[in-house]
């Protein structure tokens, strides 16, 4: 064999071998929680090979073998995206594709529905969203140039809160209170853009299962309040300039309404009761003069109401 032969049979042999070590990658295997494991407890699999000095080509793989996620790399370790990396779903449809750098998103990122349409894009600078939509886990964010301007809750945390969908301004901002199922509006409120104080209109604030409705004018609530438990009234208050003249409330026991006047903003001449939402119990009041004559105290017991006397009283009134 000639020199120059053997010359051009190492330079054959390091080809292949260079060929062979770049088709032929070794699969890292990871759980469910994509922590590394064995190919007998895996859930997915990795194949990478390096691009060049700085980056990693990296796939990786559902269990079955569809494509789960392919970009590349800067840094292994650290798993530092670069580029344009592209998610797919367990059936090998699209789901996401986004641009990074440095390991922040920069540059277009676009959600896709099953059907592979575009559900919404955002655009990043910098790891900041500058234009499109940002998803919550039960809103959607709408952004221009930098600043947010929408605001849209989709989904109720419970079967009783209202959605809200919040448009910004820059004094004033507006918010559109609608039902549960987002499919009907119950009112709207003006709010100041720099402490979220209403204004005027409707607010509406909610704690656990207790949703307070209270109409305002000028800042001060004017007209009706409503307070409803698990979507059902409670009461309702009147207000006349910030304070309350009138309240009218559902007794538990004969679910017929009961009412009390107001003096000053104290409770005055009436019957009111109370709902406790934490302990669940029932005070009933009843006032002559602005004096509690009557206090019935009643607890949930086995789904029914039974009347505590230890907790309640009755007030001698001379004549």
């Amino acid at each position: 064999m000639k020199k120059g032969n053997f010359k051009m049979l190492l330079i054959t042999l390091s080809c292949f071998f260079f060929t062979q070590s770049a088709s032929s990658q070794s699969k890292i295997y990871f759980d469910e929680e994509w922590n590394t494991t064995t190919k007998e407890e895996a859930h997915f699999y990795r194949i990478l090979y390096k691009k060049d000095d700085s980056l990693y080509h990296v796939k990786d793989f559902y269990i079955n073998g569809i494509l789960q996620m392919e970009g590349f790399f800067s840094d292994l370790d650290k798993e530092i995206f670069e580029g344009e990396i592209v998610w797919y779903t367990d059936e090998g449809k699209i789901s996401e594709k986004s641009n990074y750098k440095k390991g922040v998103l920069h540059g277009l990122s676009v959600v896709y529905l099953e059907n592979e349409k575009i559900d919404y894009t955002t655009k990043y600078i910098d790891g900041r969203v500058y234009e499109g939509v940002v998803l919550g886990g039960y809103y959607k964010q709408f952004f221009e140039k930098g600043e947010l301007v929408k605001y849209v809750e989709f989904e109720a945390p419970n079967d009783f809160r209202n959605l809200q969908t919040r448009v910004y301004g820059v004094e004033r901002d507006t918010i559109y209170w609608m039902n549960n199922q987002g499919d009907k509006l119950i009112g709207v409120g003006i709010y100041d853009s720099k402490n979220s104080n209403i204004i005027d209109g409707l607010n509406i604030s909610n704690s656990l299962l207790i949703s307070v409705h209270t109409n305002y004018k000028d800042s001060k609530r004017e007209g009706v309040q409503k307070v409803f438990y698990e979507g059902k009234l409670l009461s309702e208050q009147i207000f006349l300039d910030n304070i309350i003249v009138l309240e009218r409330s559902i007794n538990p026991l004969t679910l017929e309404t009961v009412e009390i006047n107001f003096k000053d903003g104290e409770p005055y001449n009436g019957q009111l009761f109370q709902f406790n939402q934490i302990y669940e119990y029932y005070n009933e009041f009843i006032y002559k003069e602005g004096i509690v004559i009557i206090k019935n105290h009643y607890e949930l017991v086995d789904g029914k109401l039974i009347l505590n006397l230890e907790k309640s009283y009755k007030k001698q009134v001379e004549d």
